[in-house]
């Protein structure tokens, strides 16, 4: 779990978030798992590692399929980031664009937008 948790991490922080500012310290705990011991979390340690991860689910680090969700979900917030600095806005909600489709479409989808761009075409709907 703390190599997941340092990859939630590492993403939330190139997502641009302030994990000094929104994330609370490392649980004590986790020298427990680095030391190689496994532990069954609490409520009470599950909320812990959820502030620590600056409001990310603790469940999200809890095992590689669901890490690997919420590892896409936070790069979809990047490249929608990415596309509204170039001027590309969907007409729909960030938080469904994210719960809906990975970064991988979103990036697809964004390489349509710009080819439409060019050739002077509006950029396509979601779903579309």
């Amino acid at each position: 779990m703390p190599a997941r948790v340092a990859r939630l991490s590492t993403a939330l922080l190139q997502a641009g978030f302030d994990l000094a500012e929104r994330s609370a310290p490392e649980p004590a705990w986790f020298s427990t798992l680095r030391a190689g011991n496994t532990i069954s979390l609490s409520e009470l340690q599950q909320q812990e590692l959820t502030d620590h991860l600056a409001g990310i689910a603790a469940a999200n680090a809890l095992d590689d399929v669901a890490c690997a969700r919420a590892l896409d979900k936070i790069e979809a917030i990047v490249v929608l980031g990415e596309l509204r600095a170039e001027g590309i806005v969907f007409g729909c909600s960030s938080a469904s664009i994210i719960r809906e489709t990975s970064a991988a479409n979103l990036r697809h989808l964004a390489a349509l937008a710009r080819e439409a761009g060019e050739d002077g075409a509006p950029p396509p709907r979601p779903g579309a």
